[in-house]
């Protein structure tokens, strides 16, 4: 007899009022302007990316904070959008080379990017610049948004070679990379902007627990949103809804 499984309406019975962001339609404005100047995709990958609304997820995400960090927070998600959907049609190698053109640009923000470089260095170097202008050069969440989103590319190229080499992951071992793939932690880093949090409160064990524990449940809660589309797409390795049905 074969087992079924239902998966279920998460927000059915979601407790909390939604608050949106006063700045929403502006900062979506502004930040899809912003992405259209670097040109990522063809027609059917615009009319895919706007079939979603990243601007409103970043506008409910950092709903109280002011219209600079709002905008960053848009502009961020396109990030992780475009990454993930360039990711999604290669192979290992060649999603470590986008990582790195990623990474050298945040790590060097007033070094010149070539001129026949993925679009992906130039935006992140952009928003990089004007996101260090929100801060005090010193401040810890800098450092943490770089280790945070260097394990987040690392974890989409390790994606990219499980899919091209079809490897089925343990659940555990999987939910072990998707904490990193699933770009919640950078993406926490926004929140920490401006409040100069000391080391020793933001590296407590119950704080550090409760970022985990966040980030299962947006993780998890996005494979089961996504996994029909990426059943269809032959991206359905790593999601959690799959390797529970294999396990």
């Amino acid at each position: 007899m074969a087992v079924s499984f239902t998966l279920p309406d998460m927000l059915a019975s979601f407790p909390y009022r939604r608050n949106l962001s006063v700045f929403y339609r502006q900062a979506k404005a502004e930040s899809s302007a912003w992405l259209q100047q670097y040109h990522p995709f063809d027609d059917d990958g615009y009319r895919r990316f706007n079939l979603c609304d990243f601007n409103l997820l970043a506008c409910l995400a950092y709903s109280p904070r002011e219209y600079e960090l709002i905008r960053l927070g848009c502009d961020l998600m396109s990030i992780f959008y475009v990454f993930d959907e360039y990711s999604d049609v290669t192979d290992g190698p060649g999603a470590e080379e986008i990582r790195t053109i990623i990474m050298d640009a945040l790590r060097n923000p007033d070094k010149r990017r070539p001129d026949d470089e993925v679009m992906l260095g130039r935006m992140c170097q952009d928003w990089w610049r004007r996101a260090n202008k929100q801060v005090n050069p010193n401040s810890t969440c800098l450092k943490h948004f770089i280790h945070d989103f260097d394990l987040y590319t690392a974890a989409v190229v390790k994606e990219a070679e499980d899919r091209n080499d079809r490897v089925y992951r343990t659940f555990e071992e999987y939910l072990a990379i998707r904490r990193d793939s699933s770009g919640c932690y950078p993406s926490f880093v926004i929140h920490e902007f401006g409040l100069d949090l000391p080391e020793e409160i933001y590296l407590h064990p119950r704080l550090k627990r409760l970022r985990e524990q966040a980030t299962d449940l947006i993780a998890l809660g996005n494979d089961i949103n996504s996994y029909a589309i990426e059943k269809s797409r032959g991206l359905e390795l790593h999601n959690g809804v799959e390797l529970v049905m294999k396990e």
